[in-house]
């Protein structure tokens, strides 16, 4: 199996990852040792960015309360998420401030050394936007 060297953003890689993890169930041998061989590799180079996105254990306890209230579509219940919302301004901000965080790192370079995806054993069945994903390497 060939490699190539690619180097892009984070966010770029992310995509990648997500495209491969939608054709990880396909049957072709060599296809499926590629696409598990760079999942693996992605997995490790980026795990920095999934562990840098995790809510705190609070942020979440006032996201369930919020998903509560929300599912319930009446004036009283906006009204308690406005009220929510304020109570917890600064654990709303950290969360804010969480994200924006992870969206530099997304922007930031990475190299990574990955599997080629050879036209002949692309799947049948492959959709365009599969394909879209996986782009960087196909050959």
């Amino acid at each position: 199996m060939k490699t190539k060297t690619i180097k892009t953003t984070k966010g770029q890689f992310v995509d990648l990852y997500n495209g491969l993890t939608s054709v990880k169930d396909v049957q072709d041998k060599k296809f499926a040792l590629a696409v598990g061989k760079n999942l693996a590799t992605l997995l490790a180079k980026l795990q920095h960015v999934q562990e840098k996105n995790v809510p705190s254990k609070e942020f979440m306890e006032l996201s369930v309360k919020v998903n509560e209230l929300a599912q319930q579509e009446t004036e009283e219940a906006l009204n308690k998420i406005k009220e929510l919302e304020e109570e917890n301004k600064e654990l709303v901000q950290a969360r804010y401030k969480q994200l924006d965080d992870v969206k530099e790192i997304l922007k930031e370079d990475m190299t990574a050394k990955l599997y080629v995806l050879e036209e002949e054993h692309l799947p049948e069945n492959i959709t365009p936007e599969q394909v879209l994903h996986l782009n960087k390497i196909i050959q």
